[in-house]
Formats: C-alpha cells, structure tokens, sequence
C-alpha cells in the first residue's frame, strides 16, 4: 500500500514535470530570444530532479522535448546546436554520476545509522554517551529502566547527579583514568536511582575525540546488583564457617584442658580414698569425699554449660518467649545460691521494680542467664563482700534492665575487652580457686541477644563488677 502510494506521488510529479517542459517549449516560441537562455536555466531544475529521481535517459528526453520546439521554430542557432547539445549532454551525464555518488552513500549512511539505532535501542546492557562535562547526551530505553528514570529526564542530567556518595573517590580516579588511557574496564561503583534505591553497576567506557580533542565517551553499563548480593552472602558464609571452626576448636580445648585435668584431680582423690581410706580417720575421709562432691559439681556445671552452647551453636535450642513475672524468676535463682553465699558470708540484695512486673522471655535462657550471672559474681567476691540484683523501668520503651552487681575483685581493661571472643577465652580461677572457663558469659550474651537485646558490662578493678541486660514488658 505504502509502495504503490510513493508510485503514484512519483508518477504525478513526473508528469507535472513534462508538463513544465511543454510550457517551457511553448514558451520559446513565443517569447523573445534574449529571454530564451532564461526559460533554459530554468528548465535545468527539473532536469536535475529527474535525474535523482530517475535517470539519464529520462534527462535527455526531457532535453529533447525542449529542443525540438526550438530547432523546429528556428529558435535555435543550428551552428551551435550541436555543441550545445554536447555541453548539455556531459551536464547531464556528470550530474547524474555525481547525484548516484551522492545517493549511494546516503544510503549507506542511512544503513549503518539502522544498524547503529537498532543495537543502541534493543542493547540488554545500558548505553550511553557522555560529554566532556560527564553529562548524558544520548541513552538507550535499558539504562532509563535501570536507573528508574524516564528517557527524556535522564538526557542532560550528570553522572555526578546518580553516583552514590561512597563511591565519588572511586569514579574520580575512573574518571581520571579514562582521561589518561582511553578506555577503562569493568569499573564497579552504585548509582541512586529516582525512587533513591541503590544499584550496583560495571562500566566499560571508551573515550572518543573531535579532531584529538576529547569530547566525551561510550559507556556499556551492565545492572551486577544480584552478583554483588550473592558475593557478599558467600563472604557472610565464609565468616560464619571462619566463626564454626574457631567454635570447634575452642570447644575441643576446653574438652582437651578444662575437663580433663579435673577428672583427673578427681580420680586422684578417688584413687587415694581407696588405697588409704581404713589407715584415715572418719574426719580426713569426710573431707576427701567433700572436695570431690564440690569438683565434681563444679565441672558438672562446665559440662552442662558446653551442652547448652553447643545446642545453641547448631541451632537444636528453641527459642520461646513467654510471659513470665520477672521478681519470681529472680528470687528462684536467688535461692538457688543461697547455701554457697552462706557459706562466704555475702550479703545479697535484691530491688525488683514493681510487684507485678511482667516480661516476655524464654524462662530456660533466663533462668541460666540469671544462674550464670550470679554465679559469677560469688565466685569473684571476696567473703563479706556483697552482691546486688536490681531491676529498672523504662515505660516509654516498654522495656527493663536487670542488673547483676558485684563488689569483687572487678576486670581490667584488656580481659573486659577480650570478655566474649571466643578465640580469647582465658581459663580464671575465682577468690577460692573455683574454677573459671569464661564460656557461661558467652552463653548469656548469645541467650539475650536471642532477644534482641545485648548483654552491658561495667567494670573496675578492686571495685567490682556490673552485668546488665534487657528484656521487653509483657503488656
């Protein structure tokens, strides 16, 4: 449809054209001779359209058509006719070589600019070409998507405008760089988008110049953002796997150091009871027996306190919150440890804020956070020191902070700094020589901040020592 209607527009101006040509010869019959060069000028210009349009041939027809009028009338001086129709025909014949030049490399040029469009509009990755200035003066639809802006928005804005603030130190150098070079590859930075999230991008930028002055560059930009998630999950793996063999491997020195040179010391006494035990009297026999109840429960403890880490390591411990009355939690673990504070003459206090004082915990990591804390605390307090259990209220943050407190022999710098790495765990021995493996603080940190909140120390040498965490009311 489109074909025939060009034909026919073609065919119209054609004819209107010999139609011109007619008048033209018709009007050297009647006009006056000094006009006649004029009315042939004239002529040429439809001459020189239908040789672009069609060809040489056609050109000498219509020549023909406005000669023959001529020579027929005696308006043409025959004595040079034939030379004048020489000229004009080398006229026509070079016009019409130099007008298909012309064509054929428009065509070509129309050509190469399709292929051009093509690849530039339906590209994947994103292309642009930037300025001297850094600003966008052409982009295809695929960078506009990616940077979540339109088209028309994205022409004249500067790159500087989408570079995320991080990473200016970065593309200047890039920029630099090209500058220098001539071309930079696989440069990697984010760009803020219109909705102001952040994309990771790799660029491949070429430079280009306008007679060897620089006038900008080709950028091919491809979206990485997905790669980089991926690469920064597997460098979150790799941490975490780092995280799990320094956890075995301290698991296996406590194994190999913390519980087996007890057991030995209690076998020892095991093994003296039973060689010496009818040459004793009842008394001696009596404390031997003591000192092995009183180790055997001490590294009853480690051991049971290695389950419960290992447990929450592997991720066999479950997490429940519950309401639970906080003063009942406390004065359960409080009892618990009153026959050993007896025993050292430790005073303990304990301020509980409000009677009906409700949380949302998981009673078993409380219960062993609390036991833990405490136990600590007597076995760092010298006897007749004194031990305090506090609560405080924060209504506005529908939370409260329990406090352990203690008047001991307090941390220094280094071991507070040192308190919850793992890979830094230094076996203690308390005020009485009980033992001390550090690993029951690493649990109640892990138990709290299965919370969501963070196990506080506070600490000073010879002046003691202040435990605290957080736990949300139960509304």
């Amino acid at each position: 449809m489109k074909q025939s209607y060009i034909k026919s527009i073609v065919s119209s101006n054609l004819a209107f054209v010999y139609l011109i040509y007619i008048l033209s010869a018709c009007s050297l019959c009647i006009a006056p001779k000094q006009f006649h060069f004029l009315i042939n000028l004239l002529s040429l210009l439809p001459l020189i359209w239908i040789t672009w349009k069609k060809n040489i041939l056609v050109s000498l027809l219509l020549l023909s058509l406005l000669y023959i009028p001529q020579i027929t009338f005696g308006l043409v001086d025959t004595k040079h006719f034939s030379s004048d129709i020489y000229i004009l025909f080398l006229f026509s014949v070079l016009l019409n070589v130099s007008i298909n030049a012309i064509r054929k490399h428009n065509i070509q040029y129309h050509e190469q600019h399709y292929r051009y469009k093509t690849l530039f509009d339906n590209s994947i990755d994103g292309i642009c070409l930037l300025d001297d200035n850094k600003n966008i003066i052409d982009a295809n639809i695929s960078i506009a998507t990616m940077f979540k802006y339109p088209l028309k928005e994205l022409i004249g804005m500067n790159v500087h405008q989408l570079i995320h603030p991080d990473d200016t130190s970065n593309s200047t150098e890039f920029f630099k760089k090209l500058g220098t070079d001539g071309y930079y590859r696989k440069f990697e930075g984010r760009v803020i988008c219109k909705d102001q999230s952040v994309i990771w991008i790799q660029v491949n930028s070429t430079s280009f110049s306008n007679n060897l002055i620089p006038s900008g560059s080709l950028d091919i930009i491809r979206d990485i953002t997905e790669r980089k998630e991926k690469e920064n999950l597997i460098k979150h793996q790799t941490h975490l796997l780092q995280q799990l063999n320094q956890t075995k491997d301290r698991f296996f020195s406590i194994i190999a150091h913390d519980l087996r040179s007890p057991f030995q010391g209690i076998m020892g006494l095991n093994d003296l009871l039973i060689s010496e035990f009818d040459i004793r009297n009842n008394d001696d026999n009596k404390e031997l027996i003591k000192l092995v109840h009183k180790q055997s429960r001490n590294y009853y403890g480690l051991l049971e306190t290695l389950l419960q880490w290992s447990s929450l390591q592997t991720n066999r411990t479950t997490f429940k919150p519950e309401k639970h009355a906080l003063n009942k939690l406390i004065e359960e673990q409080v009892e618990l440890v009153k026959p050993m504070l007896d025993m050292k003459n430790i005073a303990i206090s304990s301020q509980i804020a409000g009677d009906h004082c409700f949380v949302m915990a998981d009673k078993n990591m409380i219960t062993s956070t609390l036991r833990n804390l405490l136990s600590n605390a007597l076995k760092y307090t010298p006897n007749y020191g004194e031990i305090s259990v506090s609560s405080e209220l924060d209504k506005a943050s529908n939370v409260v902070k329990i406090k352990v407190s203690d008047n001991g022999v307090g941390m220094a710098p280094e071991v507070k700094t040192h308190l919850f790495k793992l890979d830094k765990l230094q076996s203690t021995k308390g005020i009485m020589g009980e033992s001390g493996h550090g690993l029951g603080l690493i649990l109640c940190k892990e138990y709290i901040e299965k919370h969501g909140f963070s196990l506080e120390v506070e600490s000073e040498v010879y002046k003691g020592t202040t435990l605290s965490f957080k736990l949300e009311l139960a509304n």
